[in-house]
């Protein structure tokens, strides 16, 4: 009977921390819908990328995925910024060879020197983007959010429903 119990209860905790997954994920979602309508309005400036470097993540050599790191600069009422955020999106976005993620950032203009546009939130200068609004890291991001929202709320039926047979 203590071997049912304490089944019970690290299944009924798995179920809390699925739901509490879901919670976060939800939240992430809404407020990079929020700050891609709040992106549409802030005015522009001229920026300069200063960094751009092509990480490889490794796993175990199976599937190489590769991301990159993106630091801009630009100047607002003659106050020097430097940001490194891309879109309303939080999340990195992967690419499967070194190629691909080297033709995103030619197609974008991402490469040490050259001249970007900058968003910048007219209350908090030092809070911009360089893709402002619904782009299609947008969409791609919302879709990865929603898939593992999906996987939370089922994760935490799952646990929910083992946890009362086991009781």
């Amino acid at each position: 009977m203590h071997d049912k119990i304490t089944i019970a209860g690290v299944l009924f905790f798995c179920a809390l921390v699925c739901a509490l997954s879901a919670s976060v994920l939800v939240w992430l979602y809404l407020m990079t819908v929020y700050n891609a309508k709040r992106h549409k309005t802030w005015p522009c400036v001229d920026g300069s990328i200063i960094k751009v470097k092509i990480n490889c993540i490794s796993d175990d050599g199976i599937q190489d995925q590769y991301t990159f790191e993106l630091v801009y600069e630009y100047t607002v009422n003659n106050v020097n910024y430097t940001r490194n955020k891309l879109s309303a999106c939080s999340m990195k976005r992967y690419f499967d060879s070194h190629e691909a993620v080297s033709r995103y950032l030619n197609n974008n203009n991402y490469r040490e020197g050259s001249s970007v546009p900058v968003y910048f939130n007219p209350s908090s200068h030092w809070d911009a983007v360089l893709i402002k609004g619904k782009s299609p890291e947008y969409y791609e991001c919302l879709q990865d959010y929603k898939s593992r929202i999906i996987l939370s709320i089922f994760g935490f039926f799952l646990f929910s429903i083992m946890a009362v047979l086991f009781t």
